[in-house]
């Protein structure tokens, strides 16, 4: 789990740590999925909150796709992307 994890709710740590687990970014819908597969019962309005709550205590990077589609990573996970306006096709860069 992160660092920074004291003065989180427990809702928070766990979508924190299914965050970490993820290889890559991740859609609030996929999030929402994988806390349920991992017998996390959240409600998908909380995911949402709750990430967004984690953005703005700078624990949590969202960025926003042309589709207006939204991924989340954990800030530690230094990754940056390129992607086309046009089609819409993300590389990560490295």
């Amino acid at each position: 789990m992160a660092e920074k994890s004291e003065g989180l709710t427990i809702k928070q740590q766990q979508i924190l740590e299914e965050l970490n687990n993820c290889a890559d970014e991740i859609s609030g819908q996929q999030l929402h999925r994988a806390l349920i597969d991992s017998s996390i019962n959240m409600g998908l309005t909380t995911v949402y909150r709750n990430l967004r709550t984690l953005q703005q205590k700078g624990l949590v990077r969202c960025r926003n796709l042309p589709t207006g589609e939204a991924l989340f990573s954990p800030v530690n996970r230094d990754n940056h992307h390129l992607t086309c306006v046009d089609c819409g096709k993300t590389l990560v860069l490295k």
